[in-house]
């Protein structure tokens, strides 16, 4: 089996740093902590600002991390927040070859459909290279923007191929 290895996705940076702190805030090393399900900020988020009509009516995409496994390959984590007060939280863990047939995927069932693009990954380097620029937080951050652009279209993530992708459809959730 292959032996993976967690990363966080700040590189660099020092002890006290403020962007280093605001970007762990999105980014936390450990997403099967207690924290992860629920944590005394987002209760005290909840009783400050209930949720909007839009953000119940919408799922939420993040992205939480990256994972490389020896051959190598980089995954990311995606956290899932189904739509409605009533959804449980998952990950899903999708590489960037899985984002490039979600697009063409998307492009196929919508083709009149608005789409932002996905980022584009450096093809010019080796794998090594690669995969370094992909765990990047630039590039992280910019995947991020991707998904919150596809959580907040409905056309697109109410499509079949987005509730596949993301494990939202009937068929994953009565699973769970």
């Amino acid at each position: 089996s292959a032996q993976r290895r967690q990363h966080g996705v700040i590189g660099g940076g020092t002890v006290g740093d403020p962007m280093l702190s605001f970007f762990n805030s999105f980014f936390p090393d450990e997403d099967e902590s207690p924290a992860f399900e629920r944590d005394d900020t987002s209760e005290l988020m909840a009783k400050l600002m209930p949720q909007s009509a839009r953000t119940q009516s919408f799922p939420k995409l993040e992205v939480r991390g990256v994972e490389t496994t020896d051959m190598p390959q980089v995954y990311f984590k995606v956290r899932v927040v189904p739509a409605g007060v009533d959804g449980t939280p998952h990950i899903v863990m999708k590489c960037y070859r899985h984002f490039m047939e979600f697009q063409s995927a998307l492009a196929s069932e919508l083709p009149s459909a608005w789409r932002p693009q996905l980022p584009i990954a450096p093809s010019d380097l080796g794998p090594e290279d690669c995969n370094v620029r992909l765990t990047d937080r630039e590039f992280l951050l910019r995947l991020g923007d991707y998904l919150d652009c596809i959580a907040c279209t409905g056309e697109l993530i109410w499509s079949a191929t987005a509730q596949n992708f993301f494990h939202l459809s009937t068929e994953y959730q009565d699973s769970e």
